[in-house]
This record gives C-alpha cells, structure tokens and sequence, in this order.
C-alpha cells in the first residue's frame, strides 16, 4: 500500500474510474478494451491513460490494447481491492450504530471501519470499538484516501437508493444492501442481498 500512496490523488482517483469501467465491459463478456476505447468513456487524453497504466504495470502502459480480465486483475491488486474484509457502513440517522454493528460482526463478518450518516458530527465515536461517525460529505474523500471501495447500506427503501447512486458515483465496487428494496446500481457494482439480518431494525 505504501507504494499506491506515492502517487498522485488524481492519478488514484482516474484508476478508480478506469477500473468501474472495466468492470462493466468484463460483464458483459467483453475482452478486450483500447486506450482510445478507454478515453472516450473515462474523459481523458490517451497520453492521461498511458501514464495512470505506468503507475500499475510498465508493460501494460506500452501497449495500445489490453486484454480487461488481467488489466482487471492488476489494478485491483495495485489498489488493494483485493481485500474486501473492510468496509464502511453507510446508515441514516434515526438508526442504532452498535446493534447494526453487531450484526454485521456475527452475520456479514467484516470490519468496519467508519460509520457514515448525514449530519453526524465528526467527533462522535462509536463507544465499544472507537470506530468514527462522520458526515457523509466525506465518505468519497475517505474512500480514496483508504482505498476501500466496499460499503455496507442498512436505510429504509426511500433513502436507501439515493445511497447506492452515490457509492456508484464515488466508484465503489461492492455493496451489501441491508434494506428492503430492491436496488438499481451500474454494471460495475457487486450487489449483495443482506436485508433479512435487519428486519427488525428497518420496521
């Protein structure tokens, strides 16, 4: 991770945007993808993409197709989205964090590491594992920083959306939706149904 924290913020965050693409192409049996292909969906200069590729692998910068299963495969492994064990829990307000915690613990099994809701102020702390709550306005800043592109959503049908359209626009690969809808995210997105853990929560 040391070496992925070298390079440039914008760098970080086109890399994203590369791999969202990707993504979407690999899904739909594509295999193989260009850079001028790659340009015109991402809004960026092949010299742009050239140079983002370098920082990921030098022999996949020099090439002008790529095969999107392995350009795929190395950008998650550069980006360290290999490890999906940590996640971020996205929740309304009116919601108990530490019983929706506990589940996630005992059912979901993965870590989380903040909590983000709207209006929530920065310094409150969950109590048992010191795990910040902080204001959703932060979660695409914190995402990119931490490099974890995982979310858990526990909210009630009518905000629950909202939620995943901004994890698809921050670039997030894969999401747990924990409510009771039936939600629409892009092709790029690894949805997991998890809503029967909080039902009692979501009445």
């Amino acid at each position: 991770m040391s070496q992925v924290r070298q390079i440039p913020e914008g760098t970080l965050k086109r890399l994203n945007k590369y791999l969202s693409i990707l993504r979407a192409f690999n899904k739909r049996n594509r295999e193989y993808i260009t850079n001028a292909h790659l340009s015109s969906f991402v809004d960026q200069s092949i010299q742009t993409i050239r140079k983002d590729l370098d920082h990921v692998d030098s022999w996949t910068s020099n090439s002008e197709i790529h095969n999107i299963e392995y350009l795929i495969k190395i950008t998650e492994a550069y980006l360290g989205f290999t490890n999906t064990e940590e996640a971020f829990l996205i929740i309304e307000n009116n919601l108990h964090t530490e019983d929706i915690i506990s589940i996630i613990k005992e059912k979901i099994k993965i870590k989380i590491i903040a909590v983000f809701s709207e209006n929530k102020k920065d310094s409150e702390n969950y109590k048992k594992d010191n795990i910040k709550i902080l204001d959703l306005s932060k979660l695409e800043e914190l995402s990119d920083r931490m490099h974890i592109k995982t979310a858990v959503v526990v909210a009630k049908p009518n905000n629950a959306q909202s939620m995943v359209n901004c994890l698809s626009d921050y670039g997030f690969l894969k999401i747990y939706n924990c409510s009771k809808a039936q939600l629409i995210s892009s092709d790029c997105i690894k949805m997991l149904e998890c809503n029967q853990y909080f039902e009692n929560i979501l009445l």
